[in-house]
């Protein structure tokens, strides 16, 4: 969400659950609707209560204890599904931060948190040939190819042009346009009030 004082994005910020729907199978977590977005949460938060929404591509303080749980996630939030549904970011209470207990909704807590942006495309030029590309490749499978008889082989011409065929991804050739500047445009999401119909369909 942008901040309309600094006009920058904000990525944590007090807001309140509007909806609530249970997961089948799972009892100690469902699903939690803020500001536009569902999220995979504790049923310890209920519609009304004052939260804090973490958006995508937030990274959480390792040095904070209190998200140590997301350690194995490298402190990042993402898009992700999570008993089976999509989850799109990180729900948690207010009470549970006691430093930001006096804040109202809509305020915006990304610094006295300590949250800072994952963008691990800005500013990097494009990436082309199949060099580089197939670089990645090869990291991305290194049991594969540290095998001694592909080793022999990727001497070959013909078997790393195969090889390059079998594993290069279209993500590995091509990534953000340094020339192309990323913008801080709102997401439609954080703003249903311009529609009528607030649900996503089916909920």
């Amino acid at each position: 969400m942008l901040n309309p004082k600094t006009n920058q994005r904000e990525l944590a910020y007090i807001t309140t659950v509007t909806d609530t729907k249970t997961l089948d199978g799972y009892d100690r977590v469902h699903y939690v609707h803020v500001l536009g977005w569902w999220c995979v949460a504790s049923k310890d938060i209920q519609v009304g209560d004052r939260v804090i929404y973490f958006e995508v591509d937030s990274v959480l303080p390792e040095s904070d204890k209190r998200f140590l749980f997301m350690a194995p996630r490298k402190y990042r939030v993402k898009t992700q599904k999570m008993c089976k549904v999509i989850s799109q970011g990180l729900v948690l209470p207010v009470k549970d931060f006691p430093e930001i207990a006096q804040c109202q909704d809509g305020d915006f807590v990304t610094d006295k948190l300590g949250v800072t942006l994952f963008d691990s495309d800005l500013g990097k030029p494009v990436q082309k040939g199949k060099v580089n590309a197939f670089t990645k490749a090869m990291d991305r499978h290194k049991k594969f190819f540290s095998f001694p008889l592909v080793k022999f082989f990727m001497r070959y011409r013909w078997f790393r042009f195969l090889m390059t065929k079998i594993f290069v991804k279209k993500k590995d050739t091509y990534s953000w346009p340094a020339w192309l500047t990323k913008t801080n445009q709102e997401r439609v999401q954080n703003v249903p009030m311009l529609f009528e119909d607030k649900k996503p369909n089916g909920f």
